[in-house]
């Protein structure tokens, strides 16, 4: 029934409004929903782990509770772990390497396998079997004990570290709240859904999954370790070492090349922030976005639903000499819209009862105008309520003059009143675009509204750049154009109209109360649908993202000290735990600080 446009939440609260915009119903599958089946199955084996690990754990890092033959104890409880624990890992590496794609589960796989089958070597052939060897602490060449060294403690550590990472991730993920999939079936690839017109609507597929930073490191770090390690080796070798001095430099170097805290680097970070989004009124709905790239340095925002409420309200009532006036326009037009579920209807049919101060007469013959408006009889004369973009009859404000919705009312076929009617920004609007603006972050605004309406929005918030008639096509459109311009995009949307936008985006936000797809396609919810949360949203993002990658340099830091000692033969398997449990313990204590974050403080301004 015409475009939106926009008043002041102190002119609705005089003029009057109604009615929330309805969202369509919406089919889709949950993105998420097959990912976390298989992270749920993985994590079953997270309860049996630990209670194998532990042992392991203590006994090898700790030489006073050694006791006679606690190293085949060891491997009985490592067997299971390194082969049956890891097996997802194990699975994904080989398949990774079937398409040239190493990730973190082939730096996983690798640690694994390589201290696990060394640790055996050493037990059966390398003299480390024997009842009485005991585990000491310090440097020195390996040659010189003459005694293979265990890497049990790897073999059980990574993958309990990495499992329990992905317990609390998923802990996370199920934590947010996901959506009522009451309705859940989108045709694979490209989809569509019905509004409630029966209309169909474009809702695009699954997007190709995002590289995440930790699997970019390891794409790099396995190649450079493989190669260190045939190095190692070959100097090994070269400097006519002992053959075995050579291969356990080598076996020592791929081990700690996998350091623990890998597996705790991203999902400490993302269920710290999740726990103070959830404080904030801001949900994580899709914590694997947190890791990505830069921050976001654009946003594009609709109107309706998101920076203006969606209630509709009468802004000014132009009743054409000689006719039947004010009163009597409202009375009649009233009359038709009382019924009415469309929130420009609601608002005139509410503003009519506030305005005549009596009970508006009753209707007959009532028939909906398709996109434009009413139609009805009351007391005997044909009353005609609709939306125009025809040239106004003479009298009448010129519409695209003013920022509103025009409506025009017909008594018996002749032209009597220009009802004006507008949407209501919402509060706080404005601030939230000025804390979006302090940080960094271009507002684009971008509606189906006409030009005045849209101007009239991006003027009340102090927005620069516009695009006005936007069809959710367009709006996906702008979306690329901004990111082939450079910028990381988020999108904040409330409708099934923005999936595509919301999908296409670097980070998405759906408001609280938004369409199930919305919510489903957004990355994060804002659960109050306070506008203001907003920079609140996009800080957390950028803090949680920074955190991971502060996490990820701490792990791989370590490999970093590590690597080196393994080359010229001087790790011992007490000094490699130890450097793994301070790596853990940083990665853990960096990623709690979350939950003491706080939004920056801005002055807040009004207008």
């Amino acid at each position: 029934m015409g475009a939106r446009s926009v008043t002041t939440p102190e002119a609705a609260e005089q003029a009057g409004g109604t009615g929330t915009l309805p969202d369509a119903p919406v089919k889709r599958r949950p993105a998420h929903g097959a990912e976390s089946a298989a992270a749920g199955r993985e994590t079953d084996r997270l309860p049996t782990t630990v209670l194998l690990a532990l042992p392991v754990l203590v006994l090898s890092t700790v030489p006073g509770l050694q006791f006679r033959n606690w190293q085949w104890l060891c491997f009985v409880l490592a067997a299971p772990v390194a082969a049956w624990s890891a097996w997802p890992f194990h699975v994904r590496a080989v398949r990774g390497l079937r398409r040239s794609a190493i990730t973190v589960d082939t730096l996983v796989s690798l640690g694994v396998a390589a201290s696990f089958s060394w640790s055996a070597y050493a037990l059966f052939l390398g003299g480390a079997g024997d009842p009485g060897i005991r585990t000491p602490f310090g440097i020195g060449p390996y040659a010189s004990a003459g005694v293979a060294h265990l890497y049990l403690h790897v073999a059980v550590g990574v993958p309990l570290f990495v499992l329990a990472g992905r317990h609390l991730e998923a802990a996370a993920r199920q934590g947010t709240g996901a959506p009522p999939w009451s309705l859940a079936a989108l045709r694979a690839g490209k989809g569509s859904a019905r509004d409630g017109d029966g209309r169909e609507r474009p809702v695009p597929g699954e997007d190709p999954p995002v590289r995440r930073p930790a699997d970019r490191v390891a794409g790099v770090l396995v190649p450079v370790a493989l190669a260190l390690a045939v190095t190692t080796s070959g100097f090994w070798l070269g400097a006519g070492a002992d053959p075995r001095a050579a291969v356990t430099a080598c076996v020592a170097l791929l081990v700690v090349a996998c350091p623990m805290a890998v597996g705790l680097a991203t999902p400490t970070a993302v269920t710290a922030a999740t726990g103070r989004g959830a404080r904030l009124g801001v949900s994580l709905t899709a914590p694997r976005t947190l890791e990505t790239g830069r921050p976001v340095d654009a946003v594009v925002l609709g109107t309706t639903g998101t920076l203006t409420s969606g209630r509709m309200s009468v802004a000014r009532v132009t009743a054409l000499p000689g006719g039947l006036g004010r009163a009597g326009v409202l009375r009649l037009a009233g009359a038709v819209e009382q019924d009415s579920r469309h929130p420009l209807g609601e608002a005139i049919a509410g503003y009519a009862r506030r305005e005549v101060g009596e009970p508006l007469p009753e209707a007959d013959a009532l028939s909906a105008l398709p996109g434009r408006g009413v139609r009805g009889r009351v007391d005997g004369r044909w009353v005609e309520v609709r939306a125009t973009d025809e040239e106004l009859p003479a009298g009448l404000p010129a519409r695209e003059a003013t920022a509103h919705t025009p409506v025009l009312v017909y008594v018996d076929e002749a032209a009597e009143a220009l009802i004006e009617v507008g949407e209501v920004l919402r509060p706080g609007g404005y601030r939230a675009v000025d804390r979006l603006r302090r940080l960094g972050v271009r507002p684009v605004l971008a509606t189906g509204d006409r030009e005045a309406a849209a101007h009239a929005v991006a003027e009340a918030l102090g927005i620069d750049e516009v695009h006005a008639r936007c069809t959710p096509e367009d709006k996906a459109d702008l979306v690329r154009d901004l990111q082939r311009e450079g910028h990381r995009v988020a999108v904040v949307a409330d409708g099934v109209h923005d999936v595509a936008a919301l999908a296409a985006a670097d980070l998405g936000i759906a408001l609280g109360g938004a369409a199930d797809a919305a919510v489903e396609a957004a990355d994060v919810t804002l659960v109050r649908g306070d506008i203001e949360a907003l920079a609140d949203a996009v800080a957390l993002v950028r803090r949680t993202s920074a955190t991971v990658r502060a996490n990820l340099l701490c792990a791989f830091g370590q490999s970093a000290v590590t690597v080196p000692l393994a080359m010229v033969g001087l790790l011992n398997p007490l000094l490699a735990a130890a450097a793994a449990a301070a790596g853990s313990v940083l990665v853990v204590a960096n990623s709690l600080r979350l939950r003491a974050w706080s939004p920056s403080p801005v002055r807040r301004r009004t207008r």
